[in-house]
């Protein structure tokens, strides 16, 4: 194990004194008036941008303040520009902005985050385009690429990706269902949970997320499995989640070239790298399994 430098001690402390005062989650006096799920904190990080940095920096700000007034503030909570800029630099960042989306998410998860908002701007003629990414904490795999807003102006853009988050968060409530109830193995109820996510957001990856792995787990769903993990993958080609289960779904030479896909996506990752050699080595191909 590499030792902690006395430079990364002193990160981490700093972190963790931002990470205290971030605002807490709403606690409620009374165990019964409580709701299913908790208040979400959401951490959005400055903005990327092709031009000035300083116009990533505003929207994201902007959309932060929208997106108070628009959500509801007992389901939601979102992070502060300057609690989200200060964490990223003293996490190693100096320009906030230039943050991996997994480097936001690790800073985040200090922040007692639920759910990251990554985007970049790009100004086209007089309006700006902003294309940006909700990411589950807990699972950094999950990503949901909203569709492309558009606004002219910093304010007038950030309006129209916070009314996108809205509208993308409203699946959060039965996504959080399915996966319980699916560590819970009780199959039915999470797949009519992620239909009904999808139903609250028809575009919805997050809870296809879900229902794919969900029914990977069933006998004779194959095709079922392969449909749900193309529309996951046509929509957010570096998925992993729904590339190791088409390569699942999947037999013969075709299952060859899938799993040659998840390595790839997935180098670091010893149990995937195992099961693609058992099933190279199962199907007949021992040279791709030394490759």
């Amino acid at each position: 194990m590499t030792a902690l430098t006395p430079r990364t001690l002193h990160r981490l402390s700093l972190l963790a004194i931002l990470a205290c005062s971030v605002s807490p989650r709403v606690v409620h006096a009374q165990a019964a008036a409580r709701p299913e799920f908790v208040q979400q904190i959401l951490f959005v990080a400055p903005f990327k941008t092709t031009g000035d940095r300083r116009l990533g920096l505003r929207v994201a700000d902007e959309m932060r303040g929208a997106l108070r007034r628009t959500g509801d503030r007992r389901q939601l909570a979102v992070v502060g520009s300057d609690s989200a800029e200060r964490m990223l630099k003293a996490g190693g960042f100096p320009r906030a902005e230039e943050a991996r989306e997994l480097d936001v998410v690790w800073v985040a998860r200090l922040s007692r985050a639920d759910e990251v908002l990554v985007g970049e701007v790009r100004p086209t003629g007089d309006t700006l385009e902003v294309r940006a990414t909700l990411v589950l904490v807990r699972d950094p795999r999950v990503r949901e690429p909203l569709p492309p807003v558009r606004g002219v102006g910093a304010e007038q853009a950030a309006n129209a990706l916070a009314r996108m988050v809205v509208r993308a968060r409203a699946q959060s409530d039965d996504v959080r269902r399915c996966e319980n109830l699916a560590r819970a193995s009780s199959v039915g109820p999470a797949i009519r949970a992620a239909e009904r996510a999808i139903a609250a957001f028809p575009t919805s990856l997050l809870a296809r997320n879900c229902l794919v792995r969900i029914l990977a787990t069933q006998p004779g769903l194959q095709d079922s499995v392969l449909r749900v993990a193309a529309y996951l993958i046509a929509r957010d080609s570096l998925n992993i989640i729904a590339h190791t289960m088409r390569a699942r779904a999947l037999v013969g030479a075709n299952a060859v070239t899938a799993w040659q896909r998840v390595v790839y996506l997935k180098p670091d990752s010893v149990e995937l790298g195992l099961e693609a050699v058992e099933t190279f080595l199962r199907l007949g191909r021992p040279e791709t399994a030394l490759q």
